[in-house]
This record gives C-alpha cells, structure tokens and sequence, in this order.
C-alpha cells in the first residue's frame, strides 16, 4: 500500500514538473507573440503614415494636373483667338496692298 502511494506521488510529482515546464514554455511563446504583435503594430502605424503621407501627395499631383489641364485649355483657347486675328491681319494687309497696286 505504501509503495503504491509513492508510486503515486512519484507519478504526480513527474506529472507536475511536465505541466509546470509546458506553463515556463507557454509563457515564453506568449511573450515571443507579444514582442512580434508589438513590432507589427509598430510597423502598421509606420504603413499608415506613410500612407496618409503619400495620399496626401497625390492630392497634391492630381490638383497640379488640374491646374495644368485648365492652363492648357486657356493656352488652347488664347491660341484660337490669335490664330484668327493673325489671319483678320493677313486679309487686311492683303486689301490694303491690292488697294495700294490699284
């Protein structure tokens, strides 16, 4: 009987060591996920800066675009006026040089 209980002891006692080194282990492997969803988070802050940062930049881009296509539209249409004008000129001083033959 006695050697049955510390046959019993002895097996709660191993059984006990294994659990506490399984416990030492877990708690290892969660400071280990803590660290690593640390850095993550870290970098997912970073991503998000960066992110606003280049938003930001391309709102940027796209308003200088905006701004250079109705530039080049007032450019276009000013081209248009003198384009005409030229050509009104050229027709005066074509009657003024046939009036000046005649």
């Amino acid at each position: 009987m006695i050697s049955g209980a510390v046959q019993s002891l002895l097996s709660s006692e191993q059984a006990r060591e294994r659990l506490e080194e399984e416990l030492r282990s877990a708690k290892r492997d969660r400071s280990e996920l803590t660290d690593h969803m640390s850095v993550v988070g870290r970098q997912k802050t970073a991503l998000a800066e960066e992110l606003i940062s280049v938003r930001r930049e391309s709102e940027k881009h796209c308003d200088a675009v905006q701004r250079l296509a109705r530039n080049k539209e007032e450019l276009n249409k000013e081209k248009a006026e003198l384009a005409v004008q030229i050509t009104a000129c050229e027709r005066e001083n074509r009657k003024q040089g046939e009036a000046n033959t005649s």
